[in-house]
This record gives C-alpha cells, sequence and structure tokens, in this order.
C-alpha cells in the first residue's frame, strides 16, 4: 500500500491539533503536512486577548487529552498556581496560553520525525483528485490522505461583538439571536464593552444551558449505572434508568423533570443547583465517550426522535459555570437582560442590531456539497466507525459534520478521541515509519 507523505488538515483549532497530536503519538515520519484554517494566527491565539471575565465553561480536572504532552494540572501549578484548583474554571487567555505551549511541542516533535507543518488559507472545496481549492482560488497538489475538522462558526468573538456594540446608540438595544454558552459569552462581554444597553436573546427553547453543578469527572456515567443501555439500546430504557437513578438519588421526581420538561428559569435552577447538583448532570457529562456508540445502535424512528430534540439535549448537556449565571441574573434583576423563545427570521435581522450566536451547519453543508462527500438526509458526512468518508477517495471527517451520524461531538475530549481513531485507520499499514506504535517517550 502506498505510503503517505502529504497530509491535509481542513481546520484549526483543537481538531487540527488532535490530529497533529496523535501523528506524533504514533511516531508518523517522512511526512508534509498542510493545514488549511481560517485564523493563519496560530492555534490558542484566538484566546490570546481574551478578557479575564470570559473563562473556560469546562473545569480543570475535566481537561487532560493533551497530558502526554503537556500535563495540563503541573502546567497549571507552575504557570498560574492560584487557578490550579481541580474545581477551577480558569480564563480562556490561560487555556489559549497552555494551548499555544502544547502546539509548541508538538511541532518540535513532528519536526524530529521530519514531518515539515505549512500553514495555508480556508479551503473552499476538495477535487477529485484529493486536491484542495483555497477560498482565493488557489489548487493545491494532490493529498494522500484530508482530514476535515470544520466546526460550526460563531460571530461572537470579542472583535466582531464590539465592532456590532460600536453601532447601538445610548441606553440602545443589542439583539442577540441564540442562548447557548456562545450567547452567554456574547452577554457578557457585551455587558462589559457597552453597561448602558439592553441586551435581548432570542431563541427556539428561550432558555439558557443547564447550570453545572459541583460535581467531578469520577462520578458513574449513565452507561457505567445499567450496562444494558451499550448491549440492548434504547430510549425507553434510557429514559427508565435516568428517571430511576434521578429518584434513587432526591427522593423525588423533580431531577428528571428539570432534564425532560426545563421549564427555563435561571433563578430556580441556580438556586437548585446552590443547594445540590442536580442527579443527571454527572450522568450525562461522565457519558459522553459512549453517546455514539449507544446512537450507531438505535433504530431508524428513534434516531431520528433523537435528531428533533437535538436542541434540548444540547441545551442540557451543555453546562455553564455558576459564575457565569451569577452575571446573568444580576443583568436580568437589574433590567439590562431579557431572553424570549422566539424564532427569528432573516428580514428582522435587517433592521436594529443583531448578532448571531448559534450554531449554524449551513458552511459545514456547502463545504461537503461543493466537495462531493457524500451525506446523509440530515447533511451530515456519510462515513464508517473511524470517521473515513464513504467516498473513493482516502477523506476523514470529525466533528459537527458528523453529528448525524455521533449525534455529539462538540466536547473537546470528543473531538480528540475522533480523531485519534481517524489518524490511527488513516496510518495503519500504509507503510510510514512506526506507523501505529503508541509510544511512550516523553515529548519535549
Amino acid at each position: 500500500m502506498k505510503k503517505i507523505r502529504r497530509v491535509a488538515i481542513i481546520g484549526g483549532g483543537v481538531g487540527m491539533m488532535s490530529i497533529l497530536y496523535k501523528m506524533a503519538k504514533i511516531d508518523v515520519r517522512n511526512c508534509e503536512i498542510c493545514v488549511y484554517r481560517k485564523n493563519t494566527a496560530g492555534i490558542g491565539e484566538a484566546y490570546k486577548l481574551s478578557p479575564d471575565y470570559l473563562i473556560m465553561n469546562t473545569r480543570n480536572d475535566a481537561i487532560s487529552f493533551f497530558d502526554e504532552c503537556i500535563n495540563y494540572g503541573k502546567w497549571l501549578s507552575k504557570n498560574h498556581p492560584a487557578l490550579s484548583k481541580k474545581e477551577e474554571f480558569v480564563p480562556r487567555r490561560v487555556f489559549g496560553q497552555y494551548l499555544l505551549d502544547v502546539n509548541k511541542s508538538l511541532r518540535s516533535r513532528l519536526n524530529r520525525q521530519n514531518c515539515i507543518i505549512h500553514y495555508d488559507n480556508s479551503a473552499a472545496r476538495i477535487t477529485e483528485n484529493n486536491q484542495i481549492v483555497t477560498e482565493r482560488g488557489e489548487t493545491s497538489h494532490k493529498h494522500d490522505v484530508i482530514f476535515i475538522s470544520i466546526g460550526f462558526g460563531c460571530e461572537s468573538n470579542t472583535a466582531e461583538v464590539e465592532s456590532v456594540l460600536d453601532r447601538v446608540p445610548y441606553k440602545g438595544v443589542l439583539n442577540i439571536v441564540g442562548s447557548g454558552l456562545g450567547a452567554i459569552d456574547a452577554v457578557i462581554s457585551s455587558h462589559n464593552y457597552r453597561p448602558d444597553i439592553h441586551i435581548s436573546c432570542f431563541s427556539r427553547e428561550g432558555m439558557f444551558p443547564a447550570v453545572r453543578g459541583d460535581f467531578g469527572i469520577s462520578e458513574l456515567s449513565i452507561f457505567e449505572r445499567n450496562e444494558r443501555l451499550l448491549k440492548t439500546p434504547s430510549l425507553t430504557l434510557m429514559f427508565a434508568t435516568l428517571r430511576k437513578e434521578c429518584r434513587r438519588i432526591c427522593g423525588d421526581e423533580s431531577d428528571y423533570q428539570m432534564l425532560v420538561n426545563p421549564r427555563g428559569d435561571l433563578l430556580s435552577e441556580y438556586r437548585k443547583v446552590l443547594n445540590r447538583t442536580p442527579a443527571w448532570q454527572s450522568m450525562l457529562y461522565s457519558g459522553t465517550n459512549q453517546y455514539s456508540i449507544f446512537f450507531s445502535q438505535l433504530s431508524g424512528p428513534e434516531k431520528h426522535w433523537l435528531m428533533s430534540h437535538r436542541p434540548k439535549f444540547i441545551n442540557r448537556r451543555g453546562m455553564f459555570p455558576q459564575r457565569n449565571a451569577r452575571w446573568l441574573l444580576s443583568l436580568m434583576d437589574n433590567n439590562s437582560l431579557s431572553i424570549k423563545s422566539r424564532n427569528i427570521s432573516l428580514p428582522e435581522t435587517l433592521k436594529g442590531h443583531w448578532l448571531s450566536c448559534i450554531n449554524s451547519n449551513k458552511g459545514i453543508k456547502k463545504f461537503l456539497h461543493l466537495s462531493k462527500i457524500k451525506t446523509d438526509a440530515y447533511g451530515g458526512a456519510l462515513i464508517d466507525k473511524n470517521g473515513r468518508a464513504k467516498d473513493h477517495r482516502n477523506i476523514y471527517v470529525i466533528g459537527p459534520a458528523t453529528n448525524s451520524s455521533r449525534y455529539f461531538t462538540e466536547a473537546s475530549s470528543l473531538t480528540v478521541t475522533h480523531c485519534e481513531q481517524a489518524v490511527s485507520d488513516a496510518f495503519r499499514e500504509k507503510g510510514n515509519k512506526h506507523e501505529h506504535k503508541e509510544l511512550r517517550s516523553q515529548f519535549i
């Protein structure tokens, strides 16, 4: 089988780093790697100028995916000891510094393995010959393997938020489409930049995500509490397990109803979380790596039901820190923030001042269409268990483009897992030196 000499990675961020990370771990050698990404500044640079009030939504003890390169806990203890407690949510700026150090280590390691990394502008499409056409219309040489790791893209970065806010009149109104984690960051950034304005959030659910309780990563997942869920998966069994466990832990069905029928009352939910962590939170959070296994074995109607209710699941699974919940409640008390359940049409956004913070997959669908990658009824890429596209070309797809196959990909830990599966499969028996040999040597 032909050796892999030319590798393309489409997309930046954690996906790109995870692919490089796995290539370094299995000692891939003598490759030319070209990264096509919108942000040419470099991994971690997107966080570099983030103000300290923008914090991670993931606790320190849940960040371990690059520990074999640079141990995150030890890195924090050395560089930011005041932020190194396991239950801390660090500023994004700090996490960006960590990613920069990891990226530097990875590049050094890959260079020693005779792998050269180039960076280019965004990819517009993939040709039939595994070439990449950039947004500027330039066509690359043929690649032996291409990894696609494109995110949703959201308009909530600090520079774009400030650009919109500069046009809002004194004591005016900023309208935000969306109420997820990106929207919360936009709300906090907007208030700090323009404390005089009122912020109105609109979304289909009309509620912010669940407020995260004080639970650790070692608690049992829903799949560990009932092993039958992965052996004979069904939605009926899943909800029965959740209901039973919630009743066993808290004595009634209040926690279960909070999960399946949330009222959208941020204050009540915050008060409840302060009192104790809802039983379902740790079960869902700890079970993330098994979601795709469970989902893949469901019947067609059950998959369709889950896909149609995915926004509600994301609302519950996408938990955010209590510190940010206090911030939002304070703004609501001061009449500086409101949230409503409402679908917003494009013509409405042409009047007033709007900021979109929804996870749109239009860009992903367009890229897959232009690249002639086969998709399913939901517009997601058709892939095998390792993420390889069902295509004559050697292409692997990771991230939101595979949500209809894997159901949930938004957690960074899942991105790392899926990238490792894809890289392992791509380099298995391909002839590269030391292929698929897991190394335990120390990164430098």
